[in-house]
């Protein structure tokens, strides 16, 4: 399919070159581009809807009537058409940009897009062009464009934000956007409201407007209320009802953390793999993973739990605080409670009978502490009190439940088992591995629902929401060595499905593939490496995902927990070097590129063709007619190519096969086969197809036929 597509590609661009089969050309200017239609249809659904649509459909000769794009422009789309590729540099490309938007040229835009990343984006952003770029990109309506150029920025946002252009050339809808990212890098959140309120006085009397607006983006929780007083307590700010609205907010939350303003106050930014070494030593060591090193390195600037503390079971976030379940000596179990602000730990009340916690989720006001077996128990944020819940239902002693992992989304936690089942009677019985069961908790009425069951067993295995789907990966189906399956569950039909890894290599890191996104599952805790597979790849297995740079990641402790946090000011050096994993595209190669690049027109022709748009020739054989497009049959076929440019029919809009050995059914095989890359025989038909093939010099019809006879 790859070389077939790029045959196709290749041979358009030489009949482009040496004025073959031309059947437009297009007026720019005072110069004439001849083209294919079928080409330039494909590509771009202005060309496509002036052909098939529009009064000028049968003229020979197309006047561009946008008198913005220039002949120079308008040869650089051309040639990237034809070519898979471009040639710009950094003084023509927003004009290039632009005119491939305007006549609808999607892969030309991409190009482009991935130019603007590389030169302007990764290379040499500024605040200057970092306004521009924006613009251009809010204007097209390019998402993926403006997402590229704030990550930077918001990389940047430390240096940048105590600059004098960051004071005069950012809007307020820039610093908006900016502030609403996780990724905004800063020392800490006080440092971020510092730079607002700064950018706010630089120009007050124009911006007071908007202070209210801009005040709100910032994550008032996470900053020191004392800072948040000195700075909104002024009479100047007062004048403001929306400023004063957020004062009394933080005030209050200060006095009393109340979820509800967490949620939109208090989200972290800038977050990163936390653990804690599940061993026996003085301290629980925290550490964080440095992406831009591969490495895992010491976290010091966290203050550490009490010296009696020997693991760390699990994690939760709430908020501006951590919850850890832990562990001292003799297996006394309570749970931490850390305040990323503040940077210290609290211990909460001891919880129900002393069993070992597993998992840690929140749901509105509660922190709820899941067990293997144990009911789950209810922590209120606001009573600082624990409370019983329901457990689940198991059949006596002929079933087993072993590890659990759970998640929360839409309000209600689910959680999967381990499940077993004894195959002998006695008080040692044989048990036998079955499909993990999974359960559904609705904490506002206290009731478990039990869900299908996976299709394999897992063990050990890690429950996480990707896209608002329910998956499992990680662990294993026999409790020990064989890796279990990836599966996605089904909310509509309670079903699970099995999800393939085609374009994850053989690999030691947990790394699995889910709806075209690459996580790493370390120690059940799933990280989301920003890794995105192009949705053009994602139907081939030749897109194997790159993983060398990532060996380091697997170095680490194998009873360490995940969690997330943010670094507060104590530990600025860190947090200006180190990020949770971003959300990094993975570009494809240039290779790459131009396989997708190609594909686009073989698939593009193989529709014109079912859809009888643009046919130039109609091929009798028997008294079936087949039509096609010249440019296709002549781009594989010596033969056609042939007749179509020196034979006596070679202007005839029907040309009669003149060998009586080809019927009609196989020649439809070679005609699908021209267009669709693949060939569809059996047994009995390969060899008159290769015949066939033979005849009319088709050399990768041929070439297909060869392969399933080796076969």
């Amino acid at each position: 399919m790859v070389v077939h597509s790029r045959i196709l590609l290749s041979k358009c661009s030489q009949f482009r070159r040496e004025g073959e089969f031309i059947d437009i050309r297009l007026k720019v200017g005072d110069s004439l581009f001849p083209a294919h239609r079928v080409v330039l249809a494909s590509y771009s659904d202005y060309f496509h809807s002036i052909f098939t649509d529009g009064k000028e459909a049968n003229q020979e000769v197309i006047e561009m009537k946008d008198k913005s794009i220039s002949p120079e422009i308008f040869k650089i789309v051309m040639d990237s058409i034809y070519a898979g590729d471009l040639h710009v540099n950094q003084k023509s490309i927003f004009e290039v940009l632009l005119a491939a938007s305007q006549l609808q040229i999607a892969s030309v835009v991409q190009l482009c897009c991935d130019f603007v990343k590389k030169e302007f984006i990764e290379n040499r952003i500024d605040l200057k062009n970092y306004s521009v770029l924006c613009t251009v990109a809010e204007r097209l309506g390019l998402r993926d464009l403006q997402e590229a150029a704030e990550a930077k920025m918001a990389s940047m946002y430390k240096d940048v934000c105590e600059t004098k252009e960051f004071l005069t050339h950012i809007n307020a809808d820039q610093l908006l956007s900016l502030l609403g990212r996780d990724d905004l890098s800063s020392p800490s959140e006080a440092f971020v409201f510092k730079s607002v309120m700064k950018w706010i006085k630089y120009k007050g009397e124009e911006r007071m407007p908007v202070a209210g607006k801009v005040i709100g983006a910032v994550r008032l929780g996470l900053v020191d209320v004392k800072i948040v007083i000195e700075e909104l307590k002024t009479e100047e700010m007062q004048r403001f009802p929306e400023v004063n609205m957020h004062l009394q907010e933080s005030m209050m939350h200060h006095i009393m953390p109340s979820l509800e303003f967490s949620e939109e106050k208090v989200k972290p930014r800038s977050m990163r793999p936390y653990g804690a070494y599940r061993r026996m030593s003085p301290q629980c060591i925290a550490y964080f993973f440095d992406f831009e090193a591969k490495l895992w390195k010491p976290l010091p600037s966290v203050a550490q739990p009490d010296e009696k503390t020997t693991a760390s079971l699990c994690a939760e976030r709430i908020g501006n605080y951590l919850f850890v379940a832990q562990q001292r000596q003799e297996k006394v179990n309570f749970i931490h409670r850390y305040d990323v602000v503040n940077n210290s730990w609290v211990e909460l009340p001891k919880y129900g009978n002393n069993h070992e916690v597993n998992c840690l989720c929140s749901v509105g006001d509660y922190l709820y502490a899941i067990s293997e077996s144990n009911p789950p128990q209810r922590y209120s944020l606001t009573n600082n009190s624990w409370q019983g819940g329901e457990g689940l239902k198991v059949g006596g002693n002929k079933e087993k439940l072993s590890t659990v992992a759970a998640t929360v989304t839409n309000s209600k936690i689910y959680v999967i088992h381990g499940y077993q089942i004894a195959k002998s009677e006695g008080i040692n019985p044989s048990w036998v591995n079955q499909p993990a069961v999974v359960h559904c908790f609705d904490p506002e009425y206290n009731v478990w629902t039990k869900l299908a069951s996976t299709f394999h067993p897992h063990f050990k295995s890690s429950l996480f929401v990707v896209n608002n789907r329910l998956c499992v990966a990680g662990g294993n189906i026999d409790g020990y060595s064989y890796r279990a399956p990836v599966e996605v569950y089904d909310e509509g039909t309670n079903t699970w499905s099995v999800v393939s890894q085609e374009h994850i290599p053989p690999n030691n890191l947990g790394a699995v593939e889910i709806e075209g996104r690459v996580y790493f599952i370390i120690n059940k805790f799933p990280v989301d490496s920003g890794i995105r597979i192009p949705p053009e790849e994602r139907v081939s297995n030749e897109y194997p995902v790159p993983l060398d740079e990532w060996e380091n990641l697997r170095k680490i402790n194998n009873t360490a927990v995940g969690i997330s946090i943010v670094l507060t000011e104590s530990s600025r050096e860190q947090n200006t070097k180190t990020f949770w994993f971003p959300s990094k595209f993975l570009q494809p190669e240039n290779s790459r590129k131009m396989v997708a690049h190609s594909r686009i027109l073989l698939s593009k022709c193989s529709q014109f063709r079912r859809e009888r748009e643009f046919i130039d020739i109609r091929l009798k054989v028997g008294d079936t007619l087949f039509p096609a497009h010249r440019d296709v049959l002549a781009s594989y076929s010596d033969y056609f190519h042939s007749v179509f440019t020196d034979g006596k029919e070679a202007n005839k809009a029907v040309i009669e096969l003149k060998d009586k050995s080809v019927s009609p059914d196989i020649f439809k095989i070679i005609m699908d086969s021209f267009y669709s890359g693949d060939l569809h025989v059996n047994q009995k038909s390969v060899f008159e197809v290769l015949l066939a093939a033979s005849q009319l010099k088709i050399l990768s019809v041929v070439q297909l036929c060869c392969d399933f006879v080796k076969k």
